[in-house]
């Protein structure tokens, strides 16, 4: 009787102290050319009942992320300064980043990694998601990983971790070294390269869009699926790559948290302390 008593208080625990899931992405994520942010945010939130946070600005790479923050210098282009905010399918907030360093004075000196941990999201994180690797091909994994681990080291808060990787399919760009560039082959050659990366320095899940067709019926090949850059996918293709990368993610969190509650019910005589159970 004790056992069902204790596995109702965790789970009523779990609701009273909502969960949270922050996304740090690119222009996918921001849907300056694509729903998919809308798309996974609102889903991710739906099957696995956590919050889903976004943040997000066009052009962005793993570095902008991982260094001590700089304001306008961040990203140089005009377009990055859009900096989108995103909660569960729906736009919060858009700022430009000198607006956003001075609406929280905090991030100064710090990188956005370490803001999150340590003032934003300070008592509300349960896991972290990158959807990166477009604009730096993978080549900046490593730094934003780093930067990861050091930034739970010192905060001595341990969070799922999840890196969703690029999407590209066949360029139209008229720009013939563009075209070079954007292919089904080079996407899988980056996705390889951010595995090798999250192997190493991390002990994050990756959601791996190298095979879009056998894990969604998107056909990388086939242009209609993407914009004419071939970075961007079109708002049906977004929804299926979404959907998926959302259940794959929602997965690991309810196995997880399943294992937490379990745990618990195994354990009576420990001592438990419900919200940082629930939180890992």
């Amino acid at each position: 009787m004790f056992r069902y008593f204790l596995l109702f208080a965790i789970f009523s625990v779990h609701y009273v102290y909502a969960k949270t899931c922050i996304v740090i992405g690119d222009s996918h994520s921001s849907g300056v050319r694509s729903g998919f942010g809308h798309v996974f945010t609102g889903e991710l939130n739906a099957q696995s009942g956590y919050d889903v946070i976004s943040y997000s600005f066009s052009g962005s790479r793993p570095k902008n992320w991982a260094k001590k923050w700089k304001g306008s210098r961040v990203c140089k282009r005009a377009f990055c300064n859009n900096f989108i905010v995103k909660k569960n399918g729906a736009r919060q907030r858009q700022y430009s980043t000198q607006r956003l360093e001075k609406s929280f004075p905090q991030l100064r000196g710090k990188s956005f990694v370490e803001f999150i941990f340590t003032s934003l999201h300070k008592n509300e994180l349960d896991c972290i998601i990158f959807e990166q690797g477009d604009n730096d091909q993978g080549n900046e994994t490593r730094f934003l990983l780093k930067e990861l681990s050091r930034v739970m080291t010192m905060s001595g808060r341990q969070v799922s971790c999840f890196w969703v990787t690029p999407t590209w399919g066949e360029s139209k760009h008229r720009v013939t070294a563009y075209r070079k560039l954007v292919t089904d082959k080079n996407k899988k050659r980056v996705i390889a390269k951010i595995s090798k990366s999250v192997r190493e320095n991390s002990n994050c899940t990756l959601i791996d869009s190298s095979n879009l067709k056998k894990q969604t019926l998107i056909d990388s090949t086939k242009p209609k699926s993407f914009t004419t850059d071939g970075l961007h996918l079109r708002a049906k293709a977004a929804k299926l790559w979404g959907s998926f990368a959302a259940r794959r993610i929602a997965d690991k969190l309810k196995l997880r948290d399943y294992s937490v509650y379990m745990s618990a019910i195994d354990n009576p005589t420990t001592t438990l302390n419900f919200q940082q159970t629930c939180k890992l």
